[in-house]
């Protein structure tokens, strides 16, 4: 067995609880949704830059290369430079959630946490650059610890009061006036493995941070009434569903192997579809926190706009990448039992690419 060594937490580096957040999007015109790609990407450099500036304040003259290692989740890179595995660092996952064909949320979740450079850098972000466009209005909305989240949810929403609600906003890092709290520190939250899902309450998820429980909103500065937490909205990728389709394109992992032992078999790769469909498969088999898979069927369209993968940009913004000419697809992914989201998959799926949601009942 190899035994990695590890260095001393350096400042900056400490592990935190919060594993989610959210933002909203405020502009005129917002991205349309086919710039998933590029939005979330500029997402994550916004979020790095603004921890290069937080770090410089602190340590002036310290390199990039150390700042880039004080924020190992925005970074997904080891501290000897090499791309992290296990999907345990940041997604960056811009959604349409009210149905118009332009992003307007934008959902952070990292099952490693967040820890407190990361932190501020998230309660610093207020706009983004994108584009040719004006600048776009950002506010965090909701951050959310690994432990609040893996309570049952029966707990919560039996229990649920304007007290007890308010005390989660502030322990979840939003403060009770709506302003957001996450540079602060969370005492009394621990820490909980990741890719661990609720044994109890029959669900599995992507990552062990969404439970059956709903996601808490802004909440405004005027006292707010008893309200069960049931009935307060759930974001649509947080759900829970064993049905779910395509949001954004799946994009192939890897190529057709022709040759050797392991090659695919030629009806495997007959059409781009029919491969992206195949190593679909092959990725869920992989994912053991995830139930059995009962059936991939292929999606022609996806959201009300009828787009095809072909809509999206599926380039990445550096040197090589070539996501817009890998295999790609659509499809519904019905499961043996309810998953709870964010389910990610594929190609690029950290900057929103192969992002699935909870299929629509009776569809």
């Amino acid at each position: 067995m190899n035994v990695t060594h590890q260095e001393p937490p350096t400042a900056g580096t400490t592990r935190a609880a919060t594993t989610l957040a959210r933002f909203t999007l405020d502009g005129a015109p917002l991205p349309p949704v086919t710039d998933t790609l590029p939005l979330a990407e500029q997402t994550r450099r916004a979020l790095l830059s603004k921890c290069k500036q937080l770090a410089l304040a602190d340590e002036p003259g310290m390199p990039d290369a150390a700042i880039w290692r004080r924020s190992p989740a925005f970074w997904a890179k080891d501290d000897a430079g090499r791309p992290r595995t296990g999907h345990e660092h940041a997604f960056f996952l811009p959604t349409d959630e009210d149905g118009d064909g332009r992003l307007d949320h934008i959902t952070l979740v990292a099952a490693m946490g967040f820890n407190d450079l990361e932190r501020k850098a998230i309660g610093a972000l207020r706009r983004l650059t994108f584009g040719n466009r004006e600048p776009l209005k950002v506010e965090l909305i909701q951050a959310r610890s690994a432990e609040l989240a893996a309570r049952s949810g029966r707990d919560l929403i039996n229990h649920e009061t304007h007290e007890t609600h308010e005390k989660r906003s502030t322990d979840l890092g939003v403060g009770s006036n709506g302003n957001d709290a996450i540079g602060s520190q969370e005492p009394g939250v621990g820490s909980q493995e990741p890719g661990v899902g609720s044994q109890e309450s029959g669900v599995r998820s992507r990552f062990a941070i969404v439970p059956r429980v709903s996601a808490s909103p802004r909440l405004p500065s005027s006292p707010l009434p008893p309200v069960p937490f049931s009935l307060l909205p759930v974001p649509l990728l947080l759900a829970e569903s064993r049905e779910w389709v395509s949001s954004t394109p799946f994009i192939a992992t890897r190529y057709p192997k022709l040759r050797g032992t392991k090659r695919d078999r030629p009806e495997d790769y007959a059409t781009p579809r029919d491969f992206a469909r195949h190593v679909l498969g092959q990725e869920l088999a992989r994912r053991r926190e995830l139930p059995e898979v009962v059936a991939i069927d292929d999606v022609d369209v996806m959201g009300a706009a009828g787009l095809r993968p072909v809509d999206f940009e599926r380039f990445r913004n550096k040197p090589g990448d070539d996501g817009g000419r890998r295999p790609a697809g659509a499809f519904r992914i019905t499961f043996a039992l309810p998953v709870c989201g964010p389910l990610c998959l594929g190609h690029s799926c950290h900057f929103g690419l192969g992002l699935f949601l909870p299929a629509a009942e009776g569809k």
